[in-house]
């Protein structure tokens, strides 16, 4: 039961209703929810109140009634993705879930606080998007703000801004609207040039332009004097550019592991509180006492990175007498933020602890991969190619790129719809098999590629190697074990390891640090005579350099045995959080592009096991 209204709502006296005749304040999270723009104006929650006998679902928590009992329960007509449902629809979303915007004891307290919140959330909604630089950052048809000169608050177009046709130029810019001004019906119309043709993204002449624009009625906004129409299309071009180029530009190494520094020096600087130093919070709490009770009880923090599944984050919570989950701290979708980034809980189980305390574990996923899983509507995400599918994905639920271009086909790579309703994720991990690519985000990163496309451009090494007449960048980290040394991985030994044969090395000066990237022992390796060339292995890397490593990173294994000697993908990455233990990490060389027929393309991309042919048995 929640005795006090929480982020957004309002309370009984600002609905002019009584204190008594609430049972329960809401248990959906308002402050975290889509928010979706409609002209100058914002989708509400189109509340209504139901009406049920028996039992009450509070959250997670059930309270049992006598069947006579009757309760009013408010709930949205939109789902947590802004889709419409039916009244049947969130009746059962609720005794699914438990969520609701509120208990009331009266059908009459009930009509009347669901129309004060209706009005109440919309006005809250509206100023958030006005003030703020779109916190939750899928919202691709709501208004991007910048700094008061730069506001789109003034924007009256009908396009939307944040899912335009992208034309990739020549020179490796992009354009998105190159707008035109024309006089038409006493107004000077702003209309872009760039329109789709048979789904493709095309730029047209002028007049091809206005022909669009007379057809769709589409355009950029309608403007007094030539003077404000120029202004605007050099305010939007400015917007176009600070938004999409981020996703036409690999990140760089930096930019993939920015974030990530060992607790223990966040405890030294004071950018968090112990145990944890403030790495997770939950956002919409906004009392600091719950918030400061969470941190006290939070137990672990075990992250698990995957090429192949989801990535997640496991977080362990003593809960005295399930007090936090009696209060609705743990629900499924509650926003949850690890190192600054947006996640979701996803999972959540409960049950005797070590120290008999109750333990609750809940495991928290990215959100805009949860977002892509639940989005199933059709035409969501379009594209002519896997490549740019992925890459649209990527733009609408604001995630950084890294893909390899696939070839064209005539086809969109649309959700099936019916029996066999695909997600957008679906649709992703679909085409990305059928092109032998990998899909995974990590850290805010959305990969779409095969594995040599990945080998040797991730690393915090940077090597200037000959290959071919040809001077190439490679990066990697080493991961060596070098017994009877536990000072610094020195640039001697990483020559005498032959991985520094190169006179253009560069390295961090990080990886020079007390313990380097060193291996806690033996690394473990494993190869098949089916195929003699491949290998998979893993190995423990002491921490807290450990906890930099991710998936898609080229490694250098060794240096023994010689065999197995040489570079590999690191496929996952597991650590626990301000612990000492060595995160555990998975590697293989790299999976060849085979044809139609099962044969390869190309050749290995990685330097793996030495070819049996090239050994000969030494002498003891």
């Amino acid at each position: 039961m929640i005795t006090t209204p929480p982020n957004v709502y309002i309370t009984a006296k600002a609905a002019r209703i009584t204190a008594s005749s609430i049972w329960s304040y809401g248990t959906i999270n308002l402050s975290s929810r889509f928010i979706k723009r409609l002209g100058k104006t914002v989708q509400g929650l189109n509340p209504v109140a139901l009406m049920v006998t028996g039992p009450v679902y509070n959250g997670s928590a059930m309270y049992s009634f006598s069947s006579k009992t009757k309760h009013y329960i408010v709930v949205p007509r939109f789902d947590a993705d802004g889709n419409a449902v039916t009244d049947k629809q969130a009746r059962d979303a609720y005794t699914a879930t438990g969520l609701h915007l509120g208990i009331f004891k009266s059908n009459a307290a009930a009509t009347k606080y669901a129309t004060a919140l209706e009005k109440a959330y919309k006005s809250w909604a509206v100023r958030s998007i006005e003030t703020e630089f779109l916190r939750d950052k899928q919202l691709v048809d709501a208004t991007f703000q910048y700094s008061d000169n730069e506001s789109l608050s003034w924007y009256t177009g009908n396009i939307d801004l944040f899912s335009r046709p992208v034309v990739e130029n020549a020179d490796k810019t992009v354009s998105t609207l190159l707008s035109i001004s024309v006089f038409l019906g006493g107004k000077h119309v702003l209309i872009p040039r760039v329109v789709l043709r048979a789904n493709r993204p095309t730029i047209v002449s002028s007049e091809e332009a206005i022909k669009e624009y007379q057809a769709t009625g589409q355009h950029l906004g309608k403007f007094a004097t030539s003077k404000e129409a120029r202004i605007a299309a050099k305010m939007l071009s400015k917007q176009q550019d600070t938004y999409y180029k981020k996703f036409y530009k690999e990140p760089s190494e930096a930019a993939l592991s920015r974030a990530w520094q060992p607790v223990e020096t966040l405890l030294k600087s004071g950018k968090g509180t112990p145990p944890f130093a403030g790495i997770i919070r939950l956002p919409d709490i906004a009392d600091a006492t719950a918030q400061q009770y969470f941190y006290d009880n939070l137990l672990s923090v075990r992250v698990q990175y995957n090429m192949d599944l989801t990535s997640a984050v496991t977080l362990t919570i003593r809960d005295e007498n399930f007090l936090m989950m009696d209060n609705n701290y743990f629900v499924p979708r509650r926003l949850v933020e690890y190192r600054g980034r947006s996640y979701e809980i996803a999972d959540i189980s409960c049950g005797p602890g070590q120290s008999g305390s109750p333990e609750v574990s809940i495991s928290i996923c990215s959100r805009a991969v949860q977002q892509m899983k639940r989005d199933k509507k059709r035409g969501s995400v379009k594209g002519n190619s896997g490549y740019d599918y992925a890459r649209n994905a990527a733009i609408k639920y604001n995630l950084g790129f890294v893909g390899q271009k696939t070839a064209k086909t005539k086809s969109q790579f649309n959700a099936k719809s019916g029996d066999q309703e695909e997600s957008v994720w679906n649709v992703l991990n679909r085409t990305a098999g059928s092109n032998q690519y990998v899909c995974f985000e990590v850290d805010g990163i959305l990969f779409y590629a095969q594995h040599e496309y990945l080998m040797w451009r991730f690393g915090l090494i940077e090597a200037l190697v000959r290959s071919g007449g040809k001077s190439l960048i490679r990066k990697y980290t080493p991961l060596l074990h070098l017994p009877g040394n536990d000072g610094p991985v020195s640039q001697f030994e990483l020559e005498k390891a032959g991985i520094a044969e190169q006179t253009g090395i560069k390295y961090s000066r990080h990886l020079v640090d007390r313990f380097g990237f060193r291996l806690e022992t033996w690394p473990q390796f494993e190869t098949s005579d089916n195929d003699p060339l491949a290998a998979t292995g893993s190995c423990r890397v002491q921490m807290p350099n450990g906890g930099q490593l991710r998936p898609g990173h080229t490694v250098i294994v060794g240096p023994k045995p010689d065999y197995f000697f040489g570079a590999y993908l690191i496929t996952s990455v597991s650590f626990t959080e301000g612990s000492p233990e060595s995160a555990q990490v998975s590697f293989r060389t790299p999976l060849e592009p085979l044809t139609q027929k099962g044969k390869p393309i190309t050749s290995l991309a990685a330097t793996s096991p030495v070819s049996l042919g090239q050994r000969s048995i030494g002498i003891l």
